[in-house]
Protein backbone atom coordinates (compact mmCIF):
# COMPACT_ATOMS: atom_id res chain seq x y z
CA UNK A 1 0.00 0.00 0.00
CA UNK A 2 0.99 3.45 -0.77
CA UNK A 3 0.91 5.61 2.37
CA UNK A 4 2.38 8.83 0.92
CA UNK A 5 -0.62 9.82 -1.20
CA UNK A 6 -2.95 9.29 1.79
CA UNK A 7 -0.68 11.30 4.05
CA UNK A 8 -0.34 14.01 1.39
CA UNK A 9 -4.14 14.13 1.00
CA UNK A 10 -4.53 14.23 4.77
CA UNK A 11 -2.05 17.11 5.05
CA UNK A 12 -3.76 18.87 2.16
CA UNK A 13 -7.19 18.41 3.81
CA UNK A 14 -5.78 19.59 7.11
CA UNK A 15 -4.41 22.73 5.40
CA UNK A 16 -7.77 23.42 3.79
CA UNK A 17 -9.53 22.91 7.15
CA UNK A 18 -7.09 25.36 8.78
CA UNK A 19 -7.68 27.94 6.02
CA UNK A 20 -11.47 27.52 6.30
CA UNK A 21 -11.26 27.88 10.11
CA UNK A 22 -9.10 30.99 9.79
CA UNK A 23 -11.56 32.41 7.24
CA UNK A 24 -14.47 31.68 9.58
CA UNK A 25 -12.61 33.39 12.42
CA UNK A 26 -11.98 36.44 10.23
CA UNK A 27 -15.65 36.53 9.23
CA UNK A 28 -16.60 36.31 12.89
CA UNK A 29 -14.29 39.19 13.78
CA UNK A 30 -15.35 41.29 10.78
CA UNK A 31 -19.09 40.67 10.73
CA UNK A 32 -20.51 39.02 13.81
CA UNK A 33 -18.69 40.84 16.63
CA UNK A 34 -19.53 44.36 15.36
CA UNK A 35 -23.13 43.16 15.07
CA UNK A 36 -23.04 42.03 18.70
CA UNK A 37 -21.58 45.40 19.76
CA UNK A 38 -24.30 47.16 17.76
CA UNK A 39 -26.93 44.99 19.43
CA UNK A 40 -25.54 45.83 22.87
CA UNK A 41 -25.57 49.53 21.97
CA UNK A 42 -29.19 49.27 20.83
CA UNK A 43 -30.06 47.46 24.04
CA UNK A 44 -28.45 50.26 26.10
CA UNK A 45 -30.41 52.88 24.13
CA UNK A 46 -33.62 50.90 24.62
CA UNK A 47 -33.09 50.88 28.38
CA UNK A 48 -32.46 54.67 28.40
CA UNK A 49 -35.62 55.25 26.36
CA UNK A 50 -37.61 53.07 28.75
CA UNK A 51 -36.40 55.22 31.67
CA UNK A 52 -37.44 58.38 29.79
CA UNK A 53 -40.82 56.87 28.95
CA UNK A 54 -41.38 55.97 32.60
CA UNK A 55 -40.53 59.55 33.62
CA UNK A 56 -42.99 60.91 31.04
CA UNK A 57 -45.70 58.55 32.28
CA UNK A 58 -45.04 59.68 35.86
CA UNK A 59 -45.38 63.34 34.83
CA UNK A 60 -48.58 62.62 32.92
CA UNK A 61 -49.99 60.80 35.95
CA UNK A 62 -49.04 63.74 38.17
CA UNK A 63 -50.82 66.05 35.72
CA UNK A 64 -53.97 63.89 35.79
CA UNK A 65 -53.86 63.71 39.60
CA UNK A 66 -53.51 67.48 39.86
CA UNK A 67 -56.44 67.99 37.45
CA UNK A 68 -58.55 65.56 39.51
CA UNK A 69 -57.67 67.44 42.72
CA UNK A 70 -58.70 70.69 41.04
CA UNK A 71 -61.95 69.01 39.91
CA UNK A 72 -61.09 69.44 36.23
CA UNK A 73 -61.13 67.02 33.33
CA UNK A 74 -57.77 68.29 32.15
CA UNK A 75 -55.22 70.89 33.16
CA UNK A 76 -55.75 72.53 29.78
CA UNK A 77 -58.91 74.00 31.33
CA UNK A 78 -56.67 76.39 33.22
CA UNK A 79 -56.31 78.33 29.99
CA UNK A 80 -53.29 80.06 28.55
CA UNK A 81 -54.22 83.46 29.95
CA UNK A 82 -52.14 83.83 33.08
CA UNK A 83 -51.18 87.22 34.44
CA UNK A 84 -47.47 87.65 33.70
CA UNK A 85 -44.53 85.65 34.91
CA UNK A 86 -44.54 84.08 38.41
CA UNK A 87 -42.35 86.79 39.97
CA UNK A 88 -44.60 89.61 38.69
CA UNK A 89 -47.67 87.66 39.73
CA UNK A 90 -46.43 87.21 43.31
CA UNK A 91 -45.28 90.83 43.48
CA UNK A 92 -48.76 91.99 42.47
CA UNK A 93 -50.33 89.66 45.08
CA UNK A 94 -48.04 91.06 47.79
CA UNK A 95 -48.91 94.63 46.79
CA UNK A 96 -52.62 93.85 46.76
CA UNK A 97 -52.36 92.39 50.28
CA UNK A 98 -50.39 95.49 51.42
CA UNK A 99 -47.36 93.44 52.47
CA UNK A 100 -43.82 94.79 52.24
CA UNK A 101 -41.71 92.51 50.06
CA UNK A 102 -38.40 91.64 51.75
CA UNK A 103 -37.32 88.86 49.42
CA UNK A 104 -38.81 87.14 46.39
CA UNK A 105 -36.78 84.55 44.52
CA UNK A 106 -37.21 81.64 42.17
CA UNK A 107 -35.90 78.31 43.47
CA UNK A 108 -36.18 76.54 40.12
CA UNK A 109 -38.65 75.42 37.50
CA UNK A 110 -39.46 72.17 35.74
CA UNK A 111 -42.39 70.52 34.03
CA UNK A 112 -45.16 68.39 35.51
CA UNK A 113 -47.11 66.97 32.60
CA UNK A 114 -48.67 69.90 30.73
CA UNK A 115 -47.71 72.40 33.42
CA UNK A 116 -44.64 74.45 34.16
CA UNK A 117 -43.90 74.15 37.87
CA UNK A 118 -42.04 77.12 39.41
CA UNK A 119 -40.82 76.98 43.01
CA UNK A 120 -40.61 80.33 44.77
CA UNK A 121 -39.44 81.65 48.15
CA UNK A 122 -41.15 84.73 49.56
CA UNK A 123 -40.26 86.83 52.57
CA UNK A 124 -42.60 89.68 53.45
CA UNK A 125 -43.62 91.71 56.44
CA UNK A 126 -46.87 93.24 57.54
CA UNK A 127 -49.84 92.77 59.83
CA UNK A 128 -51.40 89.37 60.48
CA UNK A 129 -54.58 90.37 58.61
CA UNK A 130 -52.46 91.31 55.56
CA UNK A 131 -50.70 87.93 55.62
CA UNK A 132 -54.09 86.16 55.77
CA UNK A 133 -55.27 88.41 52.91
CA UNK A 134 -52.20 87.38 50.86
CA UNK A 135 -53.01 83.69 51.34
CA UNK A 136 -56.64 84.31 50.32
CA UNK A 137 -55.50 86.19 47.21
CA UNK A 138 -53.31 83.21 46.26
CA UNK A 139 -56.22 80.80 46.86
CA UNK A 140 -58.54 82.72 44.52
CA UNK A 141 -55.94 83.62 41.89
CA UNK A 142 -56.32 82.43 38.27
CA UNK A 143 -53.17 80.37 38.75
CA UNK A 144 -52.70 77.17 40.69
CA UNK A 145 -50.55 78.05 43.71
CA UNK A 146 -49.55 75.52 46.35
CA UNK A 147 -48.12 76.77 49.64
CA UNK A 148 -45.53 74.13 50.47
CA UNK A 149 -44.36 75.72 53.71
CA UNK A 150 -45.27 78.83 55.68
CA UNK A 151 -43.75 80.39 58.79
CA UNK A 152 -44.93 83.54 60.55
CA UNK A 153 -42.72 85.14 63.20
CA UNK A 154 -42.19 88.46 64.92
CA UNK A 155 -38.61 89.70 64.62
CA UNK A 156 -37.16 91.18 67.84
CA UNK A 157 -38.16 94.82 68.44
CA UNK A 158 -40.46 94.86 65.40
CA UNK A 159 -44.09 95.87 65.18
CA UNK A 160 -44.92 93.88 62.05
CA UNK A 161 -44.84 90.13 61.53
CA UNK A 162 -42.54 88.44 59.04
CA UNK A 163 -43.92 85.72 56.77
CA UNK A 164 -41.71 83.20 55.00
CA UNK A 165 -43.37 81.05 52.36
CA UNK A 166 -42.19 78.38 49.97
CA UNK A 167 -44.64 78.23 47.07
CA UNK A 168 -45.12 76.25 43.91
CA UNK A 169 -46.85 77.97 41.00
CA UNK A 170 -48.26 75.87 38.14
CA UNK A 171 -48.73 77.42 34.68
CA UNK A 172 -49.78 75.88 31.37
CA UNK A 173 -46.78 75.29 29.09
CA UNK A 174 -48.26 77.76 26.61
CA UNK A 175 -47.79 80.49 29.21
CA UNK A 176 -43.98 80.22 29.17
Amino acid sequence: MNRKPVQARFGFMLSIAAIVSAGALLLDLALVRPGIASFEDLNTRRKALMVQADALLDREQESRDLARLLKMDSLSELGAETPGDPVSFLGACLDKARLLRLELKTDGADFAGDLKRTRMSVRAKGRYQDIVSFVRILETAPRVVVIDQMNISRPPAAMDLEARLNLTIYDPRGGE
